[in-house]
């Protein structure tokens, strides 16, 4: 039994630390994108994590391509607001830079809602990116009617756990603090190149 549970402990382990690894590599390209459209690095960051884990691959089961898990309609969209052709067969929407570009894109079109605070907005906007803006319009209905919070107004089980993990991963990033330490090694590395 002990064997079995450090079999499994060392795992889990190694799940993490290749995931973390894929993390690294699309961190300069969630900065760049998110400055590019004036987004939240961090929004972006958790949707990438809870969409595909950080797999540039994956594929969803309603076509859904790439790190962000974009619908085939919205990638294209994406792809033609930003002058990007992606082939007939979005081959270039898996490229980690290209799905990112777009993801972050399109995260840029949903609604801001600037008159909330911080975690009530990236419930929305997580909302938003999973079911669409209707079902987010009617659950916001919901809730002022039965006074209770956004994220308990959410009748689709499975938006209303995508909001709770998208809202976990960003406020682990946050709390991490990533993109600041980003942007501190890239002045150092400016600094000694002066």
């Amino acid at each position: 039994l002990i064997g079995i549970c450090l079999f499994c402990f060392l795992i889990s382990l190694w799940l993490e630390y290749q995931r973390r690894q894929r993390e690294k590599k699309v961190l300069l390209f969630v900065v760049e994108a998110a400055k590019r459209f004036r987004v939240d690095p961090y929004f972006v960051l958790s949707i990438i994590s809870v969409e595909s884990n950080f797999r540039p691959d994956c594929l969803g089961s309603k076509g859904e391509v790439g790190l962000m898990q974009l619908m085939p309609y919205n990638a294209r969209r994406a792809g033609k607001a930003l002058r990007i052709f992606l082939g007939r067969d979005l081959k270039k929407a898996f490229s980690p830079r290209v799905n990112i570009l777009l993801g972050s894109w399109y995260i840029s079109q949903l609604k801001r809602y600037p008159h909330l605070p911080l975690y009530e907005r990236i419930a929305r906007q997580a909302a938003e990116y999973n079911s669409g803006l209707k079902n987010v319009i009617r659950w916001e209905k919901r809730a002022k009617k039965k006074g209770i919070p956004f994220w308990e107004a959410i009748t689709y089980p499975t938006t209303k756990l995508y909001v709770q993990k998208v809202l976990w991963e960003y406020r682990r990033y946050r709390k991490q603090r990533i993109f600041e330490k980003i942007k501190k090694s890239a002045g150092k590395r400016e600094g000694k190149s002066s």
